[in-house]
C-alpha cells in the first residue's frame, strides 16, 4: 500500500514553468491519490541551476501549487525546499 508519494524536482524552465516530465509526474500522482488512500505528497527541490529563478519560487513550491487543485482535500502536500540535487532530494 502506498502512503506517501515523493516527487523529485527536475529543474525550472527559463520561463518559470515546470518541465513536461514533472507535469506528467504531478498528474500521475494526483491520479493515484484519487484511486487509493494516499496520505501525503512530498514535492522536493530548490533548483540551483538558475541564479535568478524566473518564477521567484522553488521547484517544490511550483510543484505544490500545480498539484493541490488536482488532489482530494484530505491529501497533505508537503514542500521540501532545501535539497539541491537528487541525493538530497531523496
Amino acid at each position: 500500500m502506498i502512503e506517501v508519494i515523493i516527487i523529485l524536482g527536475k529543474g525550472i524552465r527559463t520561463d518559470g514553468s515546470l518541465p513536461e516530465l514533472v507535469q506528467h509526474e504531478l498528474t500521475y500522482a494526483a491520479q493515484l491519490c484519487r484511486q487509493q488512500p494516499i496520505k501525503a505528497v512530498i514535492c522536493s527541490g530548490d533548483y540551483w541551476g538558475l541564479i535568478n529563478k524566473p518564477s521567484g519560487q522553488s521547484e517544490a513550491a511550483l510543484m505544490a501549487a500545480s498539484i493541490k487543485p488536482l488532489l482530494p482535500p484530505d491529501v497533505l502536500v508537503i514542500t521540501e525546499e532545501q535539497s539541491r540535487d537528487t541525493i538530497s532530494n531523496l
